[in-house]
């Protein structure tokens, strides 16, 4: 096991992103690297970590993965509803937060259902399939193009091992949904699905090249490619890979704003271009794909590494001053999930 470790090309130190779990699921919060329960788990963070092991078979023991599906599973039942809409925030003391709803979270916690059910990690693929049955419906009333972005992801990895006519016309919907939303936005200078780049973005782009891969889809295919080109030109600041900031973000027609970078949009891009690659072969998105991952070792607007070869945490963000000093769920599990796509 040590050995697979040294051979890839990224470093992988699964100290930090162990020391986050507890009994419960994913902490989401280690100021200064220490893990801190106050404000809790998200079902963001412990879907994000089921994608995760399901993909770190070359990383870790087949037992430790096992153990932590298990409990990620019994996390995320305990978040679900039982008309299909999700919750995202549990407190410390292990009681739902908030209300269900179909935002964000709830579209991540399909794509990892769906991960995981999929995987050599379960025998009940039924699991998955029902929270993606029971979930198509609001992913296509979903406001959120993120949302759709996320199910659509799950729904294309089940979709690759059981046809199933519902769940593949459902996720037609959502690919539908984000194609449109680019052509009523998409310019000759601005080739996004809306009029702002905030969060997450590398998402969209990738999830119609997911269902691509199961659809034969052309179109989708080629506005992903279009989409990622696009976003990749306007992350590069000096030759630099420099994610839109969340301190303004990005708005047609306005300025982009440098900082506060995120380590999930570093993450985002360099899977998705690494899907596009492998689906095109075309070497430029193997190439950008490096780019987006040599950010989080310090080739960044600031020079500073992100990823924290010492303890094996992310660092939350690249800012005017420096780093965030908060070491949390999402962004070791960014680069995490970004590394094993590789």
């Amino acid at each position: 096991m040590e050995s697979s470790l040294r051979e890839r090309p990224w470093p992988v130190d699964l100290s930090h992103f162990r020391l986050l779990n507890d009994e419960v699921g994913m902490i989401q919060y280690a100021p200064y690297g220490k893990p801190d329960l106050t404000w809790g788990y998200t079902t963001d963070d412990v879907a994000r970590a089921l994608v995760f092991i399901c993909h770190a078979s070359d990383v870790m023991e087949e037992s430790e993965r096992e153990a932590l599906a298990r409990k990620y599973v019994m996390f995320l039942n305990k978040m679900r509803a039982r008309d299909g809409t999700w919750s995202n925030e549990m407190n410390r003391d292990g009681l739902v937060a908030d209300p269900p709803s179909n935002r964000d979270h709830f579209g991540r916690a399909a794509w990892a259902a769906s991960c995981y059910s999929v995987s050599n990690l379960c025998s009940e693929r039924d699991w998955g399939h029902k929270i993606l049955e029971t979930g198509i419906q609001w992913a296509v009333d979903a406001s959120s193009p993120r949302a759709k972005a996320y199910f659509l992801l799950g729904a294309s990895e089940f979709l690759k091992v059981e046809r199933d006519p519902r769940l593949l016309e459902g996720a037609t919907k959502l690919a539908d949904h984000l194609l449109r939303w680019y052509r009523a936005v998409q310019r000759a200078d601005w080739k996004w699905f809306e009029e702002s780049i905030t969060y997450d973005n590398a998402r969209l782009s990738e999830s119609l090249a997911a269902f691509h891969e199961v659809s034969g889809d052309s179109t989708c295919l080629d506005v992903a490619c279009e989409s990622l080109e696009f976003l990749m030109s306007v992350q590069s600041v000096d030759d630099v890979f420099a994610p839109v900031g969340n301190k303004g973000w990005y708005r047609v027609g306005g300025r982009r704003a440098l900082y506060d970078q995120q380590p999930v949009d570093a993450g985002a891009t360099a899977e998705a271009c690494n899907r596009v690659y492998r689906t095109t072969g075309e070497r430029r998105y193997r190439e950008w794909a490096s780019i987006a991952l040599s950010w989080y070792a310090g080739l960044n607007t600031k020079g500073i590494a992100l990823y924290n070869n010492t303890t094996g945490g992310c660092y939350d963000g690249l800012m005017q001053e420096g780093v965030n000093l908060n070491q949390g769920a999402e962004s070791i599990l960014s680069y995490l999930l970004a590394v094993t796509s590789c």
